[in-house]
């Protein structure tokens, strides 16, 4: 069975009792799992927008900055061409938290609007804490270990701290082992 997030914090607490809010161990989950996947679980996905005739903006769900290409009115744009305003348009850029199109459409593009970037953890609360955590749910334990380890550090026991730090490096490591890339084939040309 899955883990949820309810799940680790219950399994933190049996490994290390404390005083800790829900909301604290919640955010601490969250900052661990944001860490984890700008390092080591770098997970693609892809979000579509339809084109509307006169909106250039288009609120994100997700950092701009998690952007690693884009497909708009059939142009493919990689990282480097977005807000990049050389050549002949259309371009699309990025302002505040939405991702602009110029020039400002005409018309309306069903699906016209393709966004690929990498997944981000959503922060919980305690009214979803049922839900499964956005790292892969094959390695709880390495939420819980993290968690452990922070709360641990709260306490200035920095000892208990290592512990935690030792378990969760294991748990890494059978997780890196069990999401090895395969190497690519080798081609030759003669």
């Amino acid at each position: 069975m899955t883990m949820t997030y309810a799940d680790i914090i219950a399994e933190a607490d049996e490994r290390y009792p404390n005083g800790l809010s829900v909301d604290s161990k919640l955010l601490k989950i969250y900052n661990h799992e944001r860490r984890l996947m700008r390092t080591i679980y770098r997970r693609k996905t892809a979000t579509v927008f339809d084109v509307m005739a006169g909106q250039f903006l288009y609120p994100l769900s997700f950092h701009y900055s998690k952007i690693f290409q884009a497909i708009y009115a059939g142009k493919l744009f990689e990282y480097e061409d977005i807000n990049d305003q050389i050549g002949n348009p259309p371009f699309i850029y990025t302002y505040q938290n939405s991702i602009g199109v110029y020039p400002t459409p005409d018309r309306d593009i069903p699906g016209g609007l393709h966004l690929f970037h990498y997944l981000e953890p959503v922060r919980q609360t305690e009214d979803t804490m049922a839900s499964i955590p956005t790292f892969d749910p094959d390695f709880p334990m390495v939420l819980v270990y993290g968690l452990c380890k922070d709360i641990a550090e709260v306490n200035r026991e920095f000892d208990v701290a290592n512990g935690f730090i030792s378990q969760l490096n294991s748990e890494l490591e059978e997780f890196k082992k069990a999401n090895i890339e395969p190497a690519p084939a080798e081609f030759r040309v003669e």
